[in-house]
């Protein structure tokens, strides 16, 4: 178990599911799952005024990365294949958007 204070000195915790054979094969495209125990989910303190607007992946295992996320409910309209891993991802704040990549 990992835990750590906020900001405003709260105490959470958490667990963290990870499939490593899955993740040497993904390099990491594939998210793992986080139990927050009994603690509220840290996104319950944002104020949403941030909004994802897209997330896209590139893999030379794209099909598999589809595949994983497909089964864990997550979209998978954004993974193509490709030769080199790279992620993108834009995030909108008052009326503007910030693209990062990688």
């Amino acid at each position: 178990m990992m835990s750590r204070k906020t900001q405003v000195g709260k105490s959470i915790s958490w667990r963290i599911a990870i499939d490593l054979n899955q993740q040497k094969i993904t390099r990491g495209s594939v998210p793992f799952l986080i139990d927050w125990c009994k603690c509220a989910h840290p996104c319950e303190s944002l104020n949403n005024a941030y909004q994802l607007r897209n997330f896209k992946i590139t893999h030379p295992s794209g099909k598999l990365i589809a595949e994983k996320l497909f089964q864990l409910g997550l979209m998978d309209s954004y993974i193509k294949q490709g030769e080199v891993v790279s992620f993108s991802l834009t995030i909108a704040h008052k009326g503007k958007e910030l693209t990062l990549s990688g």
